[in-house]
């Protein structure tokens, strides 16, 4: 099963006739500090400084990142001790003392536990109302016992 998960603004969304797969094609929409650059669908996506950022405040102090899914924690492990990468997310528990013992840096921070469920029936866009339904498709959940109870 393959997900893909797509930002846009309402302008993009527009300029792509309401269809999400042309949306797909578009450049990515945003306002963050970066810019996509180059994208290798599973391989890896290439940002860069965003110069013209709105906050000056705010910049980016380095000059790109490359994001890479890997979403095996073993082989995120191995990848960093490598080099391959600088940093991983949610390193498997059983090597985190491991990474201590090597003089790498642990940052634990709260993750939000939120779920957001679209439920996308064949044939028609998300977030367009059934008739009859109270609202759009959209079901948002916060916390850890609303999402896992």
């Amino acid at each position: 099963m393959a997900v893909y998960l797509l930002f846009t603004s309402p302008a993009s969304f527009e300029k792509a006739g309401k269809d999400w797969a042309k949306v797909a094609t578009l450049p990515a929409a945003g306002t963050g500090p970066f810019h996509i650059t180059r994208v290798v669908p599973r391989q890896e996506a290439d940002l860069a400084r965003w110069e013209s950022y709105w906050d000056a405040t705010r910049k980016a102090k380095v000059d790109n990142v490359v994001l890479m899914p890997i979403p095996e924690a073993n082989s995120r492990l191995a990848a960093l001790r490598s080099g391959q990468v600088d940093w991983i997310e949610v390193p498997p528990p059983d090597g985190i003392e491991s990474l201590k013992s090597a003089g790498f840096a642990i940052t634990t921070v709260p993750i939000p536990t939120l779920a957001l469920v679209l439920q996308h029936r064949r044939g028609q866009q998300p977030f367009q109302r059934r008739p009859g339904s109270p609202g759009a498709e959209l079901l948002y959940r916060s916390g850890r016992a609303g999402v896992t109870g």
